[in-house]
């Protein structure tokens, strides 16, 4: 059984609060677990921060070229909860694999002469390429659509033909 004591200390506005002894050993210890947690994550995640922002920042700018596409089109133009739901998702699946593209590089093939290329540039190149074609899907119909359609079709290559 818990022993209750209690102490008061001086809180905002000089209101005396009660608190009780013996019931934050658990909080204490999971405070110190999750920070732990928290500086190893970071620590993953630091080197792929800069590169993660850049991707982000695609993203969201082909998530709002795709609600410029509804509006010209004469669909609902707000923000759904669907919509939402998809950017968060594709958000998931950039950091994830440019986290997963770091590991490989300083896990799997650290001392290693088997890769010249930095897997994380190279990742985040692709899902920039990703972003910036979908960004041209999306504007094709715009006002800037013939130039959009262009430049789809010769980073696209002669697929279509």
């Amino acid at each position: 059984m818990l022993k209750y004591t209690k102490c008061t200390k001086k809180g905002f506005r000089g209101v005396r609060r009660h608190y009780f002894r013996g019931m934050n050993t658990n909080a204490n210890e999971l405070k110190c677990v999750l920070s732990a947690l928290g500086g190893w994550f970071w620590a993953l995640y630091a080197p792929v921060f800069p590169y993660a922002g850049v991707c982000t920042f695609l993203v969201l700018l082909a998530g709002g070229t795709r609600m410029l596409r509804r509006r010209r089109e004469g669909r609902p133009t707000g923000l759904t909860a669907k919509a939402a739901g998809r950017v968060v998702a594709r958000l998931t699946r950039v950091n994830v694999a440019l986290l997963a593209a770091h590991m490989v590089q300083s896990v799997i093939l650290d001392g290693t002469d088997l890769l010249s290329v930095d897997l994380l540039k190279l990742t985040a190149a692709v899902v920039c390429f990703w972003q910036f074609l979908d960004i041209l899907e999306n504007e094709s119909t715009g006002p800037w659509g013939s130039l959009a359609k262009e430049l789809q079709k010769r980073l696209k290559g002669n697929q279509e033909d």
